[in-house]
């Protein structure tokens, strides 16, 4: 061969394409030249059937796109276009009062959307007058002012003027739908009526300037669960009925919903969604919009920070298929599949995945194909029913709209486990009853044999299997009726405290099919008959002593379940402690608010005998109000040991556990950690019950002055949640946390004090309001001299489990419910 003068080379390459199938490949390159050693290098080759961005569903598959991070724009459109990504939001041609430099500035980026037929669909207003340009952030004059704050008819004026200059200086073609805010609901909780007075003021600017332009309460909500972004949707929606409004359009951004975890289920959270846009007078046709979620990195290297894009952006270090990588693929082909069952109300799906390639020849992620395979495959769907034959299963059935016609199914394996590769998927074993086609991953055609008894076995992994047939009916109910030899229940069971002291079981039918038997709790017996899909909730006992604050509680109970499904019977037991936490107004008066017990003493390392804690004791009492959680700690301690030689450490701010009288307080904002580990439909989906935090859990390290005298402590975030779950990236930092928590310690003559604030903000996302509920640790770590001056740990916790640690071990945290 010889290189070119450019000093590039292009080969054709005789590959057969119908026999090797639609995919993405890795291919090694040996390079021979005479006299040197042999040169080996590595790339990415794919197959595709190219989309040209016509077909009806194109828009749902979207991704966060943006044309500045290249210099090939032209080249990156094409190829966005070709693989399927149909939509993206945040594009915004005009971001300053100098609209016209804006748009000269970005003229090309416009036409790259309107050529490639790639939709912006949810933007945000930009301060885009002089008059909001000097207002500055509206979210910080709302934070600063609290509860106090007031919509004056001056701020409606100037947003509403700025609602109309952004919209009617906005290229028609590159805007669907505006809101005024992003991820604001961390200064709008308890603010929802003011709020909404600015929110329609935005409305009437954006609707004076184009009467077809939709207009949303937000961008999103920087989370959607039942841990964050419900309730502010509510409040938006019904401040705006209150006052005769309905929006044209409601978006979210569920962060961290996929399908493997019940609690956080991206299908059942649209669902709730759509059912309180119903609530409020919403047609079902309201447009939706995912717009944004995802943000999962396609590398998983810890050291690297490859949590997700926020925090990495150097994209892959090689070419090969990493687990991760097939996990983020296979995962956004699942979301995008289930937002095919709220087609055409759910409009798009933005998984923020900026640069869905490797290297600047833009060699595709996997995340492409599937993409792709869904462009081909279902270009134009109409929804008929869900598959879920069993807990661990799932599926879609639909109409195939156009000349063709026929039905179409996707369906996969849910277990967490299956897909990181420690356990085989499930089979299911069907008689469709009439001739069906399969389709894999990449859209390649597959096969599977039929038996005498005209049944399929069709073993499903973690990437949706396609299945395509004439009768679209048939199809759903020969799925839906599917024999799965799946062991796990179909049944997700779990307790909780109610504020009354009742005690509440929840049995979550996780299956497209009825569920009907008995449980026993506590040796009392509770039937029950669940729909497909459908809960129920009854209470099984209560809190022997009424729900008083300053007393421990504590419930047990082993429960097992008989049903007409084998599917149905498990069994399992359930132990938690909880207690309540009282209502103030401001600073809490502590001498009326009796003491809760850090009495579980630490097991060393390896669990042996009994550290020697009577050194030290400890109570602690916790308070709230709209505002504040309040936490004071007394402490005890005939050594306490100031060791103020050891601050010379650089780092000594990150490890304040390793000074005496430092405390750990912990939070499960979801609640949840106990079902994880208890329940046995998560067991069997790979959850671990070795001790984690998850996304949901804080960790706060908290340490006397320096010198041990009276003063303002030190305070570290050891853990933080997902930021999407906590004002997105507004989310207070590290830094900010560890600088504006309150802690106040005081010397005592037997020990120490601590008195601790926490603002709304540090401990989002839990509500602060009556009947919220979270997982509550705490911890004391306590150094002590023996006889011969070593230096002896001792730790004392109000950890569940006898001789445990609360580190790493949420579902033995203590439950507080708010009075």
């Amino acid at each position: 061969i010889e290189i070119g003068p450019d000093g590039t080379l292009c080969v054709p390459v005789d590959i057969d394409a119908q026999k090797l199938g639609c995919g993405i490949f890795s291919v090694r390159a040996d390079f021979s030249v005479p006299g040197f050693g042999k040169y080996t290098d590595y790339y990415r080759f794919s197959v595709m059937k190219k989309l040209s961005n016509t077909h009806p569903t194109k828009s749902v598959f979207g991704t966060l796109i943006s044309f500045r991070h290249n210099s090939e724009g032209d080249l990156f459109g094409r190829k966005l276009m070709e693989w399927g990504f149909g939509s993206t939001t945040w594009y915004s041609p005009i971001s300053s009062p100098d609209i016209e430099k804006n748009l000269a500035d970005t003229a090309g980026a416009r036409e790259l959307f309107k050529k490639y037929r790639i939709s912006n669909q949810v933007n945000a207003m930009r301060p885009v007058t002089e008059e909001m340009k000097k207002f500055g952030s509206l979210r910080k004059v709302m934070r600063e002012a609290g509860k106090n704050f007031k919509a004056t008819p001056e701020m409606e004026k100037m947003i509403e003027e700025c609602a109309y200059v952004f919209v009617k200086n906005m290229p028609a073609e590159v805007l669907e739908c505006v809101a005024l805010g992003n991820e604001e609901e961390s200064t709008t909780v308890g603010l929802y009526d003011e709020y909404a007075k600015l929110q329609l003021a935005f409305r009437r600017g954006a609707k004076r300037a184009n009467p077809d332009i939709l207009v949303a309460p937000t961008h999103g909500t920087s989370g959607y669960s039942s841990t964050r972004g419900r309730d502010a949707i509510d409040g938006y929606l019904e401040a705006a009925k209150k006052m005769g409004v309905l929006y044209d359009a409601v978006a979210v951004h569920p962060y961290w919903n996929y399908d493997y975890d019940p609690l956080w289920d991206f299908d059942d959270n649209i669902g709730y969604l759509k059912s309180r846009m119903a609530h409020y007078g919403y047609p079902p046709d309201t447009p939706i919009y995912m717009s944004e979620c995802g943000n999962m990195c396609d590398a998983e290297i810890p050291q690297w920070g490859t949590y997700w894009y926020d925090g990495y952006k150097a994209g892959k270090p090689s070419y090969d298929f990493c687990n991760q990588e097939i996990f983020q693929a296979c995962l956004y082909m699942r979301n995008y599949l289930t937002a095919l069952k709220y087609y055409p109300a759910l409009r798009g799906v933005n998984v923020w995945t900026t640069q869905p390639y490797i290297d600047r020849n833009f060699s595709p992620l996997l995340l492409c194909k599937a993409v792709n395979t869904l462009g081909n495959l279902y270009p134009d769907v109409e929804y008929i029913g869900d598959i879920r034959p069993s807990a661990k299963i799932r599926g879609y059935a639909f109409k195939l709209k156009g000349a063709d016609g026929g039905g179409i199914a996707a369906v996969w394996s849910t277990d967490l486990s299956v897909i990181r590769g420690r356990r085989a998927g499930p089979k299911i074993r069907v008689n469709f009853g009439q001739p069906v086609e399969f389709f894999d991953f990449d859209g390649n055609p597959r096969s599977a044999r039929k038996d005498a008894d005209g049944f399929v076995e069709i073993p499903l992994t973690f990437a949706p299997l396609t299945i395509r047939a004439a009768d679209p009916e048939k199809l759903l109910k020969a799925l839906q009726s599917a024999d799965v030899n799946d062991d796990s229940s179909s049944l997700l069971v779990a307790f909780r405290p109610t504020p009354g002291g009742q005690i509440e079981a929840s049995l979550d039918n996780l299956t497209g099919r009825r569920n009907a038997g008995e449980i026993k709790v506590g040796g009392k017996s509770y039937a029950f008959d669940i729909a497909p899909k459908e809960s129920a909730r009854f209470f099984v006992g209560g809190s022997k002593g009424g729900a008083n604050v300053g007393r421990l509680y504590s419930w047990s109970a082993n429960w097992d379940i008989s049903g007409d499904s084998q599917k149905a019977r498990a069994a399992g037991s359930w132990d938690m402690q909880y207690f309540y936490v009282p209502r103030v107004a401001g600073k809490p008066d502590w001498s009326k608010i009796p003491p809760l017990p850090m009495s579980t003493k630490m097991t060393p390392k390896g669990g042996k005998a009994a550290v020697n804690s009577e050194n030290a004791k400890a109570t602690y009492k916790l308070a709230w109000d709209e505002d504040n959680l309040y936490l004071r700690v007394d402490i005890s301690d005939s050594q306490f040991i100031p060791t103020p030689e050891k601050w010379a450490s650089h780092s000594a701010s990150n490890a304040l556990y390793s000074f005496d009288c430092a405390l750990n307080v912990y939070f499960d904002t979801a609640a949840d950690a106990r079902a994880k580990r208890d329940s046995s439909a998560l067991k069997s989906a790979g959850f671990s019950d070795v001790g984690q935090y998850d996304t949901n859990d804080y960790v706060y390290h908290f340490a006397p002055t320096k010198d041990g005298k009276d003063g303002r402590g030190h305070v570290n975030r050891w853990q933080g949640v997902d930021q999407q779950i906590a004002d997105g990236v507004n989310m207070a930092t590290k830094k900010e946390a560890s600088e504006k928590i309150k802690c106040d310690w005081r010397r005592t003559p037997d020990g120490g004090v601590y008195e601790i604030t926490f603002a709304r903000r540090y401990i989002e996302p839990i509500l602060l309001k009556s009947g919220s509920i979270a997982g509550f640790g705490i911890s004391l770590h306590d150094f002590s001299k023996d006889e011969k001056g070593k230096r002896i740990y001792n730790a004392l916790s109000n950890s569940t489990e006898p001789g445990t640690h609360t580190d790493y071990r949420p579902f033995f945290w203590p439950l507080m419910i708010l009075k």
